[in-house]
Parts: C-alpha cells; sequence; structure tokens
C-alpha cells in the first residue's frame, strides 16, 4: 500500500508518494532559487528568440543564430553548458542542448 505526505511548496499544497526504500519522491523539477543559485543570467531569453528544444533542429537553428548575434558567441555557449547541465537526468533533451552547443562553439559532427 502507497503511502502518501502531503508538502507545501512555493505556497502550494501537494500530495506525493513516499517511497518506501528512499523517502520521499525527489522532483527534478529545478526551481528558481536553484537557476538563481546556478549563475544562470536572463533566464528565458533564448525563448524570447523562438528557442524550444521541442522545435526541429532548422528552427532551432535559426533561434541559435540570432541568440549568437545578440548575445555573443561565449554566452551563448555558457547558456547551452547551463541547459546541459540542468538536463543531467533527462538524455534526450540533454543530447539535443550537447548539439546545440556542439553547433554553436564550432565543434558539430
Amino acid at each position: 500500500m502507497t503511502k502518501f505526505r502531503t508538502v507545501k511548496q512555493n505556497g502550494k499544497k501537494q500530495v506525493i508518494p513516499i517511497n518506501e526504500r528512499k523517502g520521499t519522491r525527489i522532483s527534478r523539477q529545478i526551481s528558481s532559487n536553484q537557476i538563481n543559485r546556478m549563475g544562470i543570467r536572463n533566464p528565458g531569453s533564448l525563448t524570447d528568440l523562438g528557442y524550444r528544444m521541442k522545435e526541429p533542429w532548422p528552427q532551432r537553428k535559426e533561434a541559435i543564430d540570432e541568440a549568437v548575434q545578440k548575445y555573443g558567441k561565449k554566452k551563448t555557449a555558457l547558456k547551452f553548458s547551463d541547459l546541459v547541465r540542468m538536463n543531467a537526468h533527462r538524455p534526450h533533451q540533454k543530447e539535443i542542448a550537447l548539439h546545440d552547443l556542439r553547433y554553436v562553439t564550432g565543434r558539430e559532427n
């Protein structure tokens, strides 16, 4: 039988299952406080330029080129390295971010 625990997070109450072996369920969603601690500047600036990981490569490439023009190659590469780090537990998204990082740095296979 699964046990549940009520947790208050971000001003909202959530009911989460308790794993018998590990305690509470670990959330992989990153909070805004963690983003600020990671040193990400201007979060969401890539999405403002039209970058979405779910989009196909040609549309992502256009958004990446705009980001390189606006922020420069170095800052754009830093943003993508942060995306790789944030998606460490999501292999598919990490591969997409790595591919885009390689494109920015010129090391694309």
